[in-house]
């Protein structure tokens, strides 16, 4: 077991900034079985970080036997460097460094042309648990993608990973530097455009099924922007039966995914 240099914990806690995550291309994950399924997906992972007291722990034979399996490097790190390098203060002592995957420019051009997709296009949701929430209920419901715009908070934020629960491992999420430019290709390919608006005119369970949808979701408080709004196809609503102002963003595009996904036969078209 190897332990971790000075310059490689240097290193490594630079990575709960986003500036180094993007500039690096790499991930800072925590907690045991959030690293086990990154061991268990096809995304490369640099290293794993435990502290001496994890070995203990009941899933700490199982990571070693993955990461041996993947010929991925184990480090040993005293309490004083693993304190500098998790983002939580309830840490289970383990982290692991994995390469963000890169989808081409094309990728979503691609995916909008094909003939049968569900995708879940957040435009700019600014609470990372909320973003983490939406990638694990749209992964359970075998939506294709995410598609996140330029003002959304990154789903590589370690909060937005946690969140997550793993599912960031099996279901790709695209970052467009034009989110109006990706709704008006989306348009000009057939797709329909369907927003998810407190004030919308058709009820979210009660729309005519298509098989090449998009399903937008807006800001937690201002909801979809009145741009992307010219572009809908049509706005759902889901009704209120009791009392409250709102729904939370991602329980909000929880119940619509649900409904969305009910008459997909296929697979999703990437896993």
């Amino acid at each position: 077991m190897m332990s971790l240099s000075r310059q490689q914990v240097k290193q490594i806690a630079r990575l709960k900034q986003k500036k180094y995550r993007i500039q690096e291309g790499k991930l800072l994950i925590e907690g045991a079985r959030f690293v086990i399924e990154a061991l268990q997906s096809n995304w490369h992972l640099d290293m794993v970080i435990h502290t001496h007291n994890f070995r203990e722990h009941g899933l700490a034979k199982q990571i070693d036997a993955l990461a041996r399996q993947k010929s991925v490097a184990c480090f040993a790190a005293n309490t004083a460097d693993f304190n500098k390098i998790t983002d939580t203060s309830s840490t289970q002592g383990v982290i692991a460094i994995v390469q963000q995957k890169s989808y081409s420019a094309s990728a979503v051009d691609e995916l909008i042309m094909q003939r049968r997709f569900l995708l879940l296009a957040v435009e700019a949701l600014t609470d990372p648990g909320n973003l983490g929430t939406l990638i694990r209920t749209a992964a359970w419901f075998g939506i294709d993608a995410i598609v996140t715009g330029p003002d959304c908070v990154a789903w590589h934020n370690p909060k937005s990973l946690r969140s997550s629960m793993g599912a960031i491992f099996h279901l790709p999420v695209h970052e467009v530097a034009d989110f109006q430019r990706f709704l008006s290709r989306s348009h000009a390919e057939g797709a329909q455009i369907c927003c998810a608006d407190q004030q919308g005119d058709q009820q979210y369970d009660r729309t005519e099924y298509n098989p090449r949808r998009i399903l937008l979701i807006g800001n937690e408080t201002d909801g979809v922007s009145a741009a992307s709004l010219q572009r809908a196809d049509l706005c759902v609503t889901i009704p209120r039966f009791g009392s409250g102002e709102s729904l939370n963003a991602a329980v909000a595009a929880a119940i619509i995914m649900a409904e969305f996904s009910k008459p997909r036969k296929k697979a999703p078209v990437y896993e």
